[in-house]
């Protein structure tokens, strides 16, 4: 009777799988950075060196709007320049906007068919410049994160932060990393994200300054307690039902 049981078993996975595809979930993501400065700090008052921090290259910037879904299926708004980027779909929707010295992105997503997909919006500016020695640069932007899971298979997520390195122009010199994240998966979150540059020699550095926002529905959920509960019973009565024949 195994088998019987065996045969029976997708039909109570799919129902406790389809159990919530009723419930309009919205799942929406936005994160935005401001103010976006840095600070010189002479580390060395006696060296005759005043702190400077030079552009190498004019900034790079990025927004963009992208749509995916499992299938291979995408779409996309972008721009490399100032600006703004938007993209509506019939399941959702993300925007993506970048200036001098602010990023703002969101995302949205709401039962979209049955298929693992991915709306999102990404911003980012990227920095190259030389630093002196013996100096600290305090980077800083005011962050404004919100993430509403909606639970089930629809999810959001924001994140900001601050990713670059330093290079001495020693050749023996040390690479040290400029790194700073703030992020949440539910819920609001606003502080300032800060990240920190300390040289002892000159040397070159970049800095990508980012905000993303991502929703996303997952066609296969970790199931809930009820859906656990009802997988449980069902397969109780499948059981019970193949005992009984058997006798």
């Amino acid at each position: 009777m195994a088998f019987r049981i065996t045969r029976l078993l997708p039909a109570v996975l799919l129902a406790c799988a389809t159990s919530g595809t009723a419930q309009a979930d919205t799942a929406t993501a936005s994160a935005s950075l401001s103010g976006f400065k840095y600070e010189l700090i002479d580390l060395d008052l006696n060296d005759g060196i005043t702190p400077a921090l030079t552009l190498t290259s004019p900034p790079e910037y990025g927004a963009h709007s992208y749509y995916e879904t499992q299938s291979g299926g995408v779409e996309h708004d972008g721009r490399d320049s100032i600006g703004a980027t938007s993209l509506s779909m019939p399941f959702g929707n993300s925007t993506a906007t970048v200036g001098a010295t602010e990023w703002h992105v969101t995302a949205s997503l709401n039962n979209p068919p049955l298929q693992d997909q991915f709306m999102q919006g990404f911003a980012m500016q990227r920095l190259y410049f030389d630093v002196t020695p013996a100096t600290r640069v305090v980077f800083t932007a005011d962050a404004v994160l919100s993430a509403a899971d909606a639970g089930g298979r629809n999810a959001g997520w924001a994140s900001v932060g601050f990713d670059g390195g330093f290079y001495p122009q020693q050749p023996l010199g040390t690479s040290i990393p400029i790194f700073s994240a703030l992020e949440t998966s539910d819920g609001n979150l606003s502080g300032t994200l800060r990240a920190e540059l300390n040289t002892t020699q000159a040397g070159n550095a970049f800095l990508l300054v980012k905000a993303h926002a991502l929703t996303t529905f997952t066609v296969t959920p970790v199931p809930e307690p009820a859906s656990v509960t009802m997988l449980v019973a069902g397969l109780a009565l499948v059981g019970g039902a193949a005992w009984r024949r058997r006798r």
